[in-house]
């Protein structure tokens, strides 16, 4: 009895852990969460026992949990049928007499859902059926007066506490329009709060970090608006107060950050007493030396999280480069036993049109990529044994996705490794340009850029930091693509610097598609990784298919490729002596989207390169002429 109760519990906890889905159509959404019968425990087997619909209280939570999440990852548009047939079934079957005590705490949810989403028609739909249920109650059950005015008084605040955190920074007038009609309908007790007294409100918890969205969100940003910092109230505290709150050990991080440098030493009040403070990761994000330089990450933490961390000096502690042709180490310490590595290969779909929406700033005209990728990651989060890393091509996942992946990754421990779209920005540079030569050009630009979610145990529990790197050079043609499409220029928004990352142990380097027909900055790596990823967006297999296996054998370590399923060729490339065990693993085609695992050696290939000389027969290829290992890397030689 034990061991399938514990089999329940395991199964209903892993759907939370998952990335939501939704069905193809529509009118699917509804299958899980009716059930045909009275009691929604009994399975319907026969018409005998499909004597009525009841709502089943787990599905409707989860369900109702990922279409928040849907909501924070997609415009409105993009889901408006799905989230219409919702809101159809919550009104026929949630907001009744019984529903409406059963799920009584689910309503405020309800409201603020399409709130975010904007949707006032559903809002207001909702609000009128509300009304209609205790209009029912009031004229069939005689309640006690005084208890319904309490329960009344009770669901609307709580109601109109949520439109409140929903509407947040949003406040455009024909929204605001939606949201009058929206009070007006919600007319259960007199008086309701106004819609002056409701934005007020809803400005207040937005300051305070009470809100639906974190306020950290606004540093978040990739538009970088100034004046939204103006409107936020400043916290000036005395020295002793900042010492005792260890605030002012975040004070490099800040000084890093812009729209905080010019308010020291004065601190944002959702800075200085967050509800939602700043994540590691977001730290790492705003601020690139706290990945460079654990120590300033840890201070940061401790002044802004109120974490006490305990950290050794030596796993801090940036690592000196030992030669002046070997790019700079990033330590991202992380306890892990095994020298092996498992890499989850996806072979995953990005649309043309998807990348031409992005140039042009448009919404993607791929509805379902979504979805896809959530199906691809839940895949990886349920596959036995459970990778180490995930790597997705160039390009292929929008930016506002990025950290809520990572995060439920990290989770299971699961490094992410993605290229994502390009960052819109204007400034002055001095840029070729394809059509006016080398100028002073004021345009908007672009930036190619990869993240690396990294899990970590470095500040005293597990928590995951970004490694952002961007892409030096545009390719020929996509040179000419965002000029045609967009008239955006390729240029990188910070020194576009390569590093060796060692995680854990485990040393790899990071190149963008074109980047690895760089020939000096390929030869930087030689004896200094264990491996080398690649991100790609190309149609020119044939040429790249003979430089990845030109760099496993001359850079002498693991080569991963991930591209585009629109191309195909992923794969995971090895300098092994026997020619059929060099493909660990490759992936090319299908009509959908699908990952393999491949388990690198790291131990493996360290020992054998650690040898003098290397042997007449031994598992790898000899060495290249001129290849030197680095200290790090050394080992006993097998």
């Amino acid at each position: 009895m034990l061991n399938a109760i514990e089999h329940t519990l395991v199964s209903r906890s892993s759907e939370w852990r998952l990335l939501p889905d939704l069905p193809e159509s529509p009118d699917d959404l509804g299958l899980d969460l009716l059930a045909a019968g009275r009691d929604a425990a009994e399975e319907v087997d026969n018409l005998r026992k499909a004597d009525g619909l009841t709502v089943r209280r787990l599905e409707l939570a989860i369900r109702l949990r990922n279409l928040e999440a849907v909501q924070r990852d997609l415009d409105p548009g993009q889901w408006a049928d799905h989230r219409h047939a919702f809101f159809c079934l919550v009104r026929n079957h949630v907001l009744s007499v019984p529903g409406l005590f059963a799920y009584f705490s689910y309503v405020p949810r309800l409201f603020g859902l399409a709130a975010a989403s904007m949707d006032w028609t559903e809002a207001t739909h909702c609000a009128r059926r509300l009304r209609a249920v205790w209009d029912l109650l009031d004229l069939t059950a005689k309640p006690d007066p005084v208890k319904v005015r309490k329960c009344k008084q009770h669901l609307v605040d709580a109601i109109l506490e949520a439109l409140a955190k929903a509407i947040g920074r949003r406040s455009c007038e024909a929204h605001l329009m939606g949201l009058k009609d929206t009070l007006s309908a919600l007319q259960l007790i007199e008086p309701v709060m106004s819609l002056e007294q409701l934005l007020e409100l809803s400005r207040k918890l937005f300051i305070r970090d009470l809100a639906r969205e974190p306020w950290r969100e606004v540093l978040l940003d990739d538009v970088d608006d100034m004046s939204r910092m103006e409107r936020v109230p400043m916290v000036a505290l005395a020295d002793s107060t900042l010492h005792k709150l260890q605030i002012n050990a975040a004070f490099p991080f800040l000084e890093a950050v812009p729209a905080l440098r010019a308010t020291i030493p004065r601190v944002p009040y959702p800075i200085a007493f967050p509800t939602r403070p700043l994540l590691p990761s977001e730290m790492s994000l705003l601020d690139r030396r706290c990945i460079e330089e654990l120590p300033r990450l840890r201070d940061a933490a401790r002044g802004l999280r109120g974490v006490v961390l305990d950290i050794e000096d030596s796993a801090a502690a940036p690592e000196k480069r030992v030669g002046s042709g070997i790019p700079r180490v990033v330590n991202v310490p992380f306890n892990r036993g095994c020298q092996s590595r498992r890499i989850a290969i996806p072979c995953f779909l990005t649309l043309d049109s998807s990348w031409r929406a992005s140039v042009a700033g448009e919404r993607d005209p791929d509805a379902r990529r979504y979805f896809r990728l959530n199906g691809i990651i839940n895949d990886v989060l349920k596959t036995r044994p459970r990778p180490d890393y995930l790597v997705l091509p160039e390009l292929c996942l929008p930016r506002r996705w990025f950290s809520r992946i990572a995060y439920k990754l990290s989770q299971s421990n699961v490094s992410l490794i993605a290229g994502v779209e390009y960052l819109h920005w204007s400034g002055t540079r001095k840029t070729p340009t394809p059509h006016f030569g080398t100028a002073r050009a004021v345009a908007p630009f672009v930036s190619n850029q990869l993240r690396a979610s990294l899990v970590t145990d470095s500040l005293g529990y597990r928590t995951f930091v970004v490694y952002e790197q961007e892409k030096a050079t545009p390719a020929l043609e996509e040179e000419r693509e965002l000029w045609s499409i967009g008239k955006k220029i390729l240029h990188s928004l910070r020194r576009p610097v390569k590093r060796v990352i060692s995680h854990g142990g485990f040393r790899f380097g990071l190149l963008i598609c074109s980047e690895l027909t760089d020939l000096t900055l390929r030869g930087k790596f030689r004896g200094a990784v264990d491996a080398l990823f690649v991100l790609e967006w190309n149609r020119d297999i044939d040429t790249f298919s003979a430089l990845i296996e030109a760099s496993a054998l001359d850079i002498h370590c693991f080569a991963i490729q991930s591209n585009n399923r629109l191309y195909g060729d992923c794969r995971v490339r090895a300098p092994y002596r026997e020619a059929f065990r060099r493909d660990v693993a490759r992936l090319k085609g299908g009509e959908a989207d699908y990952f393999v695992l491949a388990l690198l050696d790291i131990e493996a290939l360290r020992a054998f390169q650690s040898r003098l000389r290397s042997p007449d027969s031994g598992e790898f290829k000899p060495v290249p002429d001129g290849f030197m290992l680095t200290g790090a890397r050394k080992t006993i030689p097998r």
